[in-house]
């Protein structure tokens, strides 16, 4: 039975109380420094309310005490995606897209990483993909509009300057 003290803690963040959340998750911190788990949640936590910044040094922690978390990688990815950075952030979630296709945060992320790059069919494709299998994500429906609007839009711009 897993101790109430961790469900405590997400159940904060859950709950909408991230500044308890955080100070939980860093007394655990303090009392076990190696657990990569409460990095990683404590990263959500900061990705949850904007702390982008925090959130990736988390990420990065979480991934240093277990490299083969694919949860905190697609995270990782997804915030510096967020934070402009597709160099990095795009290969992130490639290699949790490779040892797991059906990652929705991974699948979110690079449709974003796709979206903000230009390639607007590519991530109408990747955003239909995360609908699919959830098919109420508001963020993945917003996201694949937007791609829509763009496409429309660049497509709509290069019609006029042919014209003209």
């Amino acid at each position: 039975m897993p101790s109430p003290i961790p469900v405590a803690r997400w159940s904060k963040r859950l709950l909408g109380k991230p500044a308890e959340a955080i100070a939980d998750f860093d007394l655990a911190i303090l009392v076990n420094p190696k657990d990569g788990n409460t990095f990683y949640q404590r990263g959500l936590t900061y990705l949850g309310i904007g702390q982008f910044d925090k959130a990736l040094l988390d990420f990065d922690q979480a991934l240093a005490l277990m490299s083969a978390n694919d949860d905190a990688r697609a995270a990782r990815g997804l915030v510096l995606l967020m934070k402009g950075n597709t160099a990095e952030g795009l290969p992130d979630l490639n290699i949790v897209l490779e040892r797991d296709p059906n990652n929705l945060m991974a699948l979110l992320g690079r449709g974003l990483g796709l979206l903000a790059s230009g390639q607007y069919d590519r991530a109408v494709i990747a955003f239909n993909q995360v609908i699919g299998k959830m098919a109420d994500d508001s963020a993945a429906r917003l996201l694949r509009a937007r791609a829509y609007l763009a496409r429309n839009d660049s497509a709509m711009r290069c019609s006029i300057s042919i014209m003209y």
